[in-house]
């Protein structure tokens, strides 16, 4: 196979984006899944061929280390040995008092952070810039990139003062947050889950005071940032025309901007700046980013469980450009992942004392348990190739969320619209091929990696079929797309060289424009939609809302709301809709 032209390679590729296409038509306009699941094999398939030997224009890592001097090694030491000092207070101010010394810890822990990684960095070496007459800024593609978060950030704050409607699961999560943010500046420190959607709707209520949009607005400024991130994971770990691709496509998404308001799936941000540091500083060796990849994983261990697997992946990646590192000796390519993996574990060791003493299992083990949720997906009775057929159907269920109808909720799919456009499937097809035929690039299969265990972990492994949460894979998809489009491009290039290059311009510039109509078409629709604007949803926060708008002034409410008995109630959220509404249930 290896033997094989490359001009065939090229061949294969753009015969796999044909197949995709054709399966997208049997899927959606023939109803024929039978045909579309051959075809997305054959997709693979010619995938895989096409990208098989054919390499990405990645950056190479700039040169090692050049040994420091004895004052830059003494004065990167004691920052370190600050940071460490930093470090442990926090972990002992945890471990005495959870409550009182929650902030002071988190402000130890992130100032240690950055006197370990500037230290340590000092200490090691004086790193030479790859291009050090140049920087990043003054180049078009970080410059088209900036121009991409703009797209996003109008797509993500547009319309949303009423997004996308009362109906939406948006709402509902807006007004759930809004209550944790809102008992966060009231002093409540008990809760240890949602870290991140706590302190990020306390700091929108901080702002913008006790409103709904104040909650809101965080969350899609977030989402839009998170592109640039990812737009570094995909040049250094595919080139700039993946990069390019692969965020304008996110840019767009009608699925992200549908979710980019959800809590939990900003934490798509901090597992992208953990990439982007594995495809980059940990990939040259610099102790730094394996200190900031410690901090976020034990960051993420705080947070939705989703978004735990992180820690794993930092820990296999960093590992691997560590061992592979021929310029460090043995005992500092050892060093390195072991700081990860000693950060991590301090971090999240006080949780486990305080919060969840003697709960280890019954958090990460027997909560297999509760995530069956369902009894009749988890059905004891089932043999076993019946357990194994309810997998395999959920999984093609979670697969066709792409390819075939998407959501099947109403109030966030008017039409059973695929989560993506047909652009994005295409690509992610090939970029999941090229991940596949690439085993020696350890970025791009712990991103395949973190798009299944996310997907899988989920929709198919618990019992809850929940299509809002998988919007957190959506940093993954799209970094596979890009993979996808760099892929073609390279064989494209490798075939017919500056007219193979120009053909893959012009194919996937004219692809992302028609994506971007899509999107943005099918988003107009949704928001203007009659029957997303009739759609209520009766629900704590919304009965409140219309015993607001019956209430005469004067008027004490009395409500009956079966199984609703703490809708009067201060945390139903209804406060950040209007002001609370007293009365008697």
């Amino acid at each position: 196979m290896a033997a094989l032209p490359f001009h065939l390679r090229a061949l294969a590729a753009l015969a796999a984006a044909a197949a995709v296409a054709a399966a997208l038509y049997a899927f959606q306009a023939l109803d024929n899944p039978l045909r579309g699941w051959w075809l997305v094999a054959l997709a693979l398939v010619l995938g895989a061929v096409g990208q098989l030997g054919v390499d990405y224009p990645a950056p190479p890592p700039a040169p090692p280390p050049r040994p420091a001097s004895r004052r830059r090694v003494r004065c990167g030491l004691l920052l370190a040995a600050a940071g460490a000092v930093l470090w442990a207070y926090a972990v002992r101010t945890l471990l005495r008092d959870w409550v009182a010394g929650f902030d002071a810890a988190w402000l130890a822990w992130l100032a240690a952070t950055a006197l370990l990684a500037v230290g340590l960095d000092l200490a090691w070496g004086v790193w030479p810039e790859a291009v050090p007459a140049r920087r990043w800024w003054q180049g078009w593609p970080p410059r088209l990139a900036l121009v991409l978060v703009a797209v996003a950030a109008v797509l993500r704050l547009g319309n949303i003062a009423d997004f996308p409607g009362e109906a939406a699961i948006t709402q509902i999560e807006d007004l759930q947050v809004g209550n944790f943010g809102h008992a966060y500046l009231g002093g409540y420190r008990v809760r240890w889950e949602y870290l991140s959607s706590t302190w990020l709707a306390a700091l929108g209520l901080t702002l913008g005071g006790p409103t709904e949009m104040a909650v809101r607005i965080p969350f899609a400024v977030v989402s839009a940032i998170k592109l640039l991130p990812i737009f570094v994971w995909l040049r250094l770990t595919v080139g700039t025309t993946g990069a390019l691709v692969g965020c304008a496509l996110l840019a767009v998404s009608f699925w992200d901007v549908m979710l980019s308001r959800i809590p939990n799936n900003h934490n798509v941000l901090a597992i992208a700046v953990a990439f982007a540091l594995l495809a980059g500083p940990a990939r040259r060796g610099r102790p730094s980013a394996y200190v900031l990849l410690g901090f976020l994983g034990g960051y993420i261990l705080h947070e939705y469980i989703a978004y735990r697997p992180l820690v794993v992946w930092a820990l296999a990646g960093g590992l691997c450009w560590s061992l592979a590192d021929r310029a460090a000796t043995w005992p500092r390519r050892l060093l390195r992942p072991a700081l990860t993996a000693v950060l991590i574990g301090s971090m999240v060791t006080p949780l486990f004392v305080t919060r969840l003493p003697g709960e280890f299992r019954s958090e990460y083990v027997d909560g297999v348990e509760r995530a069956r949720g369902i009894t009749s997906y988890y059905n004891a009775e089932d043999t076993w190739g019946q357990a194994l057929e309810r997998r395999v159907a959920r999984a093609r269920n979670a697969a066709e969320l792409f390819l075939d109808r998407g959501d099947r909720s109403p109030v966030r799919n008017m039409k059973l619209w695929p989560l993506i456009d047909p652009v994005s499937a295409a690509l992610l097809v090939l970029g999941i091929a090229g991940a596949l035929v690439h085993p020696a690039r350890p970025v791009l299969l712990l991103t395949l990696a973190g798009f299944a265990v996310h997907v899988l972990g989920t929709l198919v492994l618990t019992g809850n079929f929940d299509v809002a949460r998988v919007g957190g894979s959506a940093g993954f998809a799209y970094v596979l797309a890009g993979a996808g489009a760099a892929g073609v491009a390279a064989a494209l290039a490798a075939a017919w060289g500056r007219s193979g290059r120009w053909l893959a311009t012009t194919l996937l510039a004219v692809a992302v424009a028609w994506a971007a109509s899509w999107n943005v078409d099918h988003l107009r629709q949704f928001w203007s939609a009659p029957e997303i604007r009739r759609a209520h949803r009766n629900n704590l926060a919304y009965l409140t809302i219309w015993l607001r708008t019956q209430a005469r002034p004067g008027e004490r409410v009395i409500g009956i709301a079966p199984q609703y008995t703490n809708v009067l109630e201060g945390h139903d959220g209804s406060w950040l809709r209007g002001g609370r509404l007293d009365g008697d249930v």
